[in-house]
């Protein structure tokens, strides 16, 4: 805006010396900076207010989840480290979300309703590529989630995060996948 609000000083003291014979001098310029300012502070505010409150309405009403009915909840999933001995083979609907540290995964579940969390050395990319379920995605370059145990998204278009049931954890959801939340409403 201060750059917009000088090139329009610029060019008022530039037309008044062409046209006007005023001097192209610092004190015509700063005076009718002043004149810019005190003209060009209104439709700025203005226009900067209506754009947060238009921002705020859109971003801040909250979403109610959606209950996500898919067959695919009984079939079994079976991730496979990369040593290709090491693996986990659960139900998709136990599977709560993946978290990803470098080259090994942390995968948290259900196991006779309480949490359990089991450590393969394996990346994210690769667990993702052994899931065909449509309801665990990826969420964040470090976390896969299973959008079946979403009950509450808290934050904003800048960084929402998804809490689960059976976990205190929030599970990030990156700007680049604000999609999926659309998917939950």
């Amino acid at each position: 805006m201060l750059f917009l609000l000088l090139i329009i000083t610029t060019g008022n003291v530039a037309y008044g010396s062409a046209i006007f014979k005023w001097g192209f001098t610092l004190s015509n310029w700063l005076t009718f900076f002043s004149w810019v300012v005190g003209i060009g502070i209104f439709p700025t505010v203005f226009w900067v207010l209506s754009d947060y409150i238009y921002q705020l309405k859109k971003y801040s009403q909250p979403i109610v989840i959606q209950e996500i009915k898919d067959n695919q909840a009984d079939e079994k999933l079976k991730l496979i480290a990369e040593n290709e001995k090491d693996y986990i083979e659960l139900k998709n609907k136990d599977l709560l979300y993946i978290e990803s540290a470098d080259n090994y995964s942390t995968i948290y579940f259900l196991k006779a309703e309480k949490t359990e969390k089991l450590l393969l050395r394996s990346s994210l990319t690769r667990l993702e590529s052994q899931i065909e379920d449509k309801n665990i995605v990826r969420t964040h370059r470090s976390f896969i989630a299973n959008l079946d145990h979403v009950i509450k998204v808290s934050g904003n278009a800048q960084g929402y995060k998804l809490h689960l049931n059976h976990t205190d954890m929030l599970v990030p959801v990156a700007r680049k996948f604000s999609f999926l939340i659309e998917k939950l409403r």
